[in-house]
Parts: C-alpha cells; structure tokens; sequence
C-alpha cells in the first residue's frame, strides 16, 4: 500500500508540461551478469540518445556500458560504475544504447530513464518479480471500504487528476483554422498590401503596325500562267534536259580536319614527354642537295710581251772570271814536333783508395789518398 500512495503522490507533483510529455512502461531489464540485448532509445537503432538514468544495484562492482549508434550498429564510447543502491546520473552526450553489467554475480537493473524519442522521453520499469510484495500498512486505512486497497483519501487524489486532464487544452480543429486563413487573414493581409505598396500599372495595348503591302505593291497570287497545262513541260523535262555531271574520285585521298583541342595530348603525356637535359642536342646541319654555281670563263686573256727585235749583249770573256785566293794565305795551321808531348800518369801519382778491413767505420776522406770510403755494412 505504501507503494501505491507514494506513486500517487508522485503523480501529483508532476507539472503540467511534464504530464503531457510521452512515457511508456517497459519489462525488467536487468541481469546478474550481463545483458544480452541492448536497450536502445529509438527501438529502430536512429539517433535518439538517453540523457538521465536511475538504477538499482546490489552489486559491489557493476558497469553501465554506453554505446553510440555507428552505420545501424552500436559501437562502444565508454562505461559507468555503479555504487551499490539506488543512484542516478545523467548521460553523456551520443548515447543511444545501453547495457548493464555485474561483475560478480550480484543483480543490478534499471528503474527510470529519459531520452530525448518524442514517443518514449519517460521510461518506466517494471520491478524485478524475485521480491516479494512489501507488507501492507495496516494503520494506514479505515477498513470499512470494502476494496482490495484501502487508500485514504484516494476520491481527493483521482479528483485532482482530473483537474489537471481538464486543464489540458483540446486539440484544435484543423479545417476551421483553414477556413479562417482562407476567408479572413489571407484577404485582409492583400489588402492592406495593396493599400502600402499600391497596384501595378494597367499593362500597355500591343502597337499598331502599318500593311507593308500598301503604296502599289501588288499582292503575289501564286497562280500559274493560264497555258501553263497546254505547253506540256513537266519537271521530269529539267532531270531528262540536265547534262550529267561526271564524278571524278580524289587520287590524293582527302584530308580529313582534327579537332585541335582534342588532339592535344594530355597533362599527363605532357609531364612524360619532357625532355632532359641529355636529350637536348644541337640540331643537326641539314645535308644540301645539289652542287655549286662553277664561275664562267673568264674572256680575259693574258697579255703577251711584245716582240722585241735584236739581241741582248754578251759579257766580255774577262770580266767574268772569279777571283782564287792565292797558296800563301789560307793554309791550316798543323801542331810542331816542338810542341811537347801529351802528359801520361806516372807510378807516383798516387793509387786508387782500396777500402780497408775494418768495416766498423767508414773512411772519411783526407790527404792521404790511400783509401776510398765505402757505406758501412752493419
């Protein structure tokens, strides 16, 4: 009975924007382990998120797990622990699932939660079945009701539900808010409009344009000559009279005309036809046909000495003679007898130096020119 009264009362204390919002009553969910399914704020796995939850736990080491909604799918953002009673705490942001586990055995389940599903922003549970029912207050009734429940004071309470359902405004009549717009705002809106901004203007008459065939000019008729049938020409006679035109094939083929900008080669054949540096040679000196202009014969012709008569002179036989240089003057010297004799050495110049036996020093040059110093051996 305490549990009814308490809910009265709480349904008492609801504010009349709260009473109006949408709240459904789902089966327990809770576990000892963890949950098998999720619970979601949209049952379609959308984008509705929880934001506030209360919970009971009779476990000493429990998690609430938090899950985003990821392609239809949840995918894990996080965990809440859970302190052993009833508690409750608000959501993070882009939780649209969760799940309850109990890491050693101990039950934990949800009582109340909130979300932002227009259908569902209110979530009530249903309490786990395993509790027995709390006892009956038995002071708290008069007994003489005659009902399972004995409420004091319950006639009151239902009376003040009622209030506050009266209270509610009634859905409005749709149509006649139409006919309303229609009839009334729609017209008296044109209306002062027209009496702001004024009216357009009357829209001009299309201009009057003078007959072209005025002034003379005779209208054409289209008829032929009246003995146009009697001279007997058909259209077939132009085709018979007409000479034919002969066709000549092209020898050299045709041309045919690119289209210039679709010819062009691409960014890309751009970037791979770029030469390098080694690819970069000096034209090369283009190979001339043909031979050179030969000058013409010159018409000139060289001059002849003249022809000149007589002889030239001769030289007298003695004047040409080349002098000779006389016996006397030009003859070689040629050394005497007298001169003396070239000096050959002697037995007391002095004899080659002949390295001595002792090795344990080398001989130095001096006076005595006995010796010849040789590089020592050790």
């Amino acid at each position: 009975m305490k549990k009814v009264v308490l809910i009265v009362v709480l349904l008492l204390m609801i504010p009349l924007s709260i009473v109006s919002a949408a709240s459904v009553t789902l089966p327990y969910y809770g576990t000892t382990s963890e949950s098998e399914k999720f619970m979601w704020a949209d049952p379609n796995k959308g984008d509705d998120e929880f934001t506030f939850v209360e919970y009971t736990s009779n476990s000493n080491n429990a998690e609430i797990l938090m899950y985003e909604t990821v392609s239809g799918s949840a995918s894990l953002i996080g965990s809440q622990s859970l302190s052993n009673g009833v508690h409750s705490f608000n959501f993070p942001a882009n939780v649209s699932a969760i799940k309850l586990r109990s890491n050693d055995g101990g039950e934990v389940y949800l009582n109340y939660m909130e979300s932002n599903n227009p259908v569902s922003t209110q979530i009530y549970f249903e309490e786990p079945t395993t509790n027995p029912d709390p006892e009956p207050d038995p002071g708290g009734g008069s007994g003489d009701c005659g009902c399972v429940v004995d409420i004091p004071g319950w006639d009151n309470m239902m009376g003040k539900l009622d209030e506050i359902k009266n209270a509610i405004q009634p859905a409005p009549d749709w149509q006649q808010v139409a006919n309303t717009m229609r009839d009334t705002i729609v017209p008296a809106f044109r209306s002062e409009m027209e009496d702001m901004l004024g009216t357009a203007p009357e829209p001009q008459s299309a201009p009057v344009f003078n007959n072209p065939l005025q002034g003379g000019i005779d209208e054409p008729r289209g008829s032929l000559p009246s003995d146009f049938e009697e001279s007997g020409f058909t259209a077939g006679d132009l085709k018979a009279d007409a000479e034919e035109i002969q066709f000549q094939e092209d020898a050299s083929g045709g041309f045919e005309l690119l289209d210039p900008v679709g010819s062009l080669p691409t960014q890309e054949e751009f970037k791979q036809n770029i030469p390098s540096e080694q690819d970069l040679q000096a034209p090369e000196v283009p190979d001339v046909s043909g031979t050179a202009p030969e000058p013409p014969v010159q018409e000139n012709i060289a001059p002849e000495p003249p022809d000149v008569t007589g002889t030239a002179p001769s030289p007298i036989v003695e004047d040409n003679i080349a002098p000779s240089p006389s016996e006397g003057e030009n003859v070689a010297p040629t050394p005497g007898y007298t001169t003396g004799t070239a000096p050959l050495p002697g037995d007391d110049s002095g004899t080659a130096p002949v390295p001595s036996d002792d090795l344990t020093t080398a001989p130095l040059p001096s006076d005595d020119l006995t010796g010849a110093p040789i590089p020592n051996t050790e």
